[in-house]
């Protein structure tokens, strides 16, 4: 198992490649001394660089062998865009600077050790009521782009560093320490295919594992079932009590000696549903049912919306929450729930420090699974009788790996069909479809609807656009979203993937 520094690698695959890791002081160095002064990670410093600037802490690395400093660029007024420095920012510049967003290019850089010069007293304004003292620098908002244009939005609308949700006092000790990210899984299965039985299970991992380990099954630790008509939160509260104790650490006898433990939730991943009760979010049949962001049901597939500003923000919602309880009725309670999307209470992995929203992920493979599926029904009931026929000859003519097993008729059986069978079909799909494309295969009123909506009017090029076009995007897009290992050029091209498949999909078929 691995205890040391996030690292900074060309390719990402474990666990401590990414920003959780690399940035809380639970899993990784919370400090380090530059010249016999003590920094830590959320720091404000003076740093060198072609001139002297500021910029946040944000991780101690560690870059082909040797630690590094991530820092944050922070800008001065100067460096604004034109259109943005108005003239009350203006006047504000003495003693008010401003973040670079994260996700800027060029906003995050590693920095060698001796180029930090100093520590300096900046304040981020999350609130107004923020207290500060008034000789001290503050931060009110930060840079980004959005649609290719420069935009400014209030700080409160990003995630805090985790030395600030999370929080951890280095022990004085000579004792060595042991820092455990624990993952959490949590799934509602049916123990048939097509007849829905609700039993969940819980399961956890060690983030700690390198990824060929994690992935073996010996090592998915299984906390235990609930049971039919079972309540999560009754079961998860002895397990919540124990990661209580290890958060505040706990001595332990490893391998003979005595060491300290330190035991911290790192992602926590359900399936859909599942996944909103944890954070405290309505199903996504809600208004506002998705559990990172704020945007109205509506408007999912819109190419307009500005994400960091709707994004749901831990600290927001816990105010939220905090309404929600000072309401003084019951109506009233349900009234403010059903406005932000969120259930009555606070769900009770909040007791634990984590960031709800950051680190409870949507489940990538529950969601394309699904996807997948949804678009198979949709071409399958495109086809005509001839061409369901034509598609069962193709399929069943097909050369499929020796180590596939066999699939079910996915004509007559697509309702019993489990994921990774949805998942195996759309690899091969665009290629038995592309053995079939004929106009008569198809339903005329499909093809009607589809040019249409597309504006193509000739028969054969509308369903060559569906047909390879459409699920070539959709089965490259599966294919990158399940790489076991990323370079920022991968991330940018997934993006890319998704994007366009929003937009396609959400054209046509929607």
């Amino acid at each position: 198992m691995y205890f040391g520094p996030g690292k900074k690698v060309e390719r990402s695959q474990e666990i401590w490649h990414g920003n959780i890791w690399k940035e809380s002081p639970r899993f990784r160095c919370a400090s380090i001394k530059i010249n016999e002064v003590l920094y830590n990670c959320g720091d404000f410093v003076v740093y060198r660089e072609s001139s002297n600037r500021i910029g946040r802490i944000l991780a101690i690395v560690e870059v082909d062998g040797e630690l590094k400093v991530t820092i944050q660029h922070v800008l001065q007024f100067i460096e604004l865009p034109g259109n943005l420095q108005s003239n009350d920012r203006r006047e504000r510049s003495p003693r008010e600077v401003w973040l670079f967003d994260r996700n800027m290019e060029n906003a995050l850089v590693e920095v060698e050790l001796q180029t930090i010069i100093k520590r300096v007293v900046v304040t981020i304004l999350y609130t107004e009521d923020t207290i500060h003292n008034n000789s001290s620098v503050v931060i009110r908002e930060i840079l980004y782009k959005h649609q290719g244009h420069w935009k400014i939005r209030n700080v409160t609308y990003s995630y805090r560093h985790p030395s600030e949700f999370a929080p951890l006092e280095e022990p004085e000790t000579n004792l060595p320490i042991y820092k455990l990210y624990i993952d959490l899984y949590f799934d509602d299965f049916g123990t048939f295919r097509n007849v829905y039985h609700s039993l969940s299970g819980v399961y956890i991992q060690i983030g700690n594992l390198p990824f060929d380990k994690r992935k073996q099954l010996k090592n998915h630790f299984v906390l235990e079932f609930i049971p039919f008509g079972g309540s999560f939160e009754e079961f998860i509260a002895p397990f919540v009590a124990e990661m209580k104790t290890l958060e505040n650490r706990k001595i332990m006898d490893v391998q003979g000696t005595k060491s300290i433990v330190i035991a911290s939730l790192g992602d926590i991943t359900a399936d859909l549903p599942q996944g909103n009760d944890l954070v405290g979010v309505k199903r996504h049949s809600a208004t506002r049912g998705c559990h990172t962001c704020n945007a109205i049901k509506d408007s999912w597939t819109s190419n307009n919306i500005d994400l960091p500003l709707i994004s749901r923000y831990h600290h927001l919602t816990d105010r939220q929450f905090e309404e929600i309880s000072a309401a003084p009725t019951i109506t009233r309670r349900n009234e403010i729930a059903a406005e932000y999307g969120l259930w009555i209470c606070s769900p009770i992995l909040d007791n634990l420090k984590r960031e709800r929203h950051l680190q409870s992920p949507h489940d990538v493979y529950h969601a394309i699974a699904r996807k997948v599926l949804r678009f198979l029904r949709i071409t399958i009931d495109a086809l005509s009788p001839e061409g369901k026929l034509a598609f069962i000859l193709a399929w069943k003519t097909f050369e499929y790996p020796r180590s596939w097993q066999k699939l079910s008729n996915p004509i007559s059986h697509i309702e019993s069909f489990m994921m990774s069978d949805s998942l195996r079909l759309a690899m091969v799909i665009p290629f038995i479809l592309n053995r079939i494309l004929k106009p008569q295969n198809f339903k005329q009123s499909e093809i009607d609807k589809f040019r249409s909506q597309t504006g193509v009017s000739r028969s054969d090029l509308v369903i060559k656009l569906w047909l390879i076009k459409y699920w070539i995007l959709v089965t490259k897009t599966m294919s990158m979203a399940f790489m076991h290992s990323f370079t920022e050029e991968d991330y940018t091209k997934l993006r890319e993937c998704l994007d366009n498949e929003r937009r396609l999909l959400s054209q046509v078929f929607i």
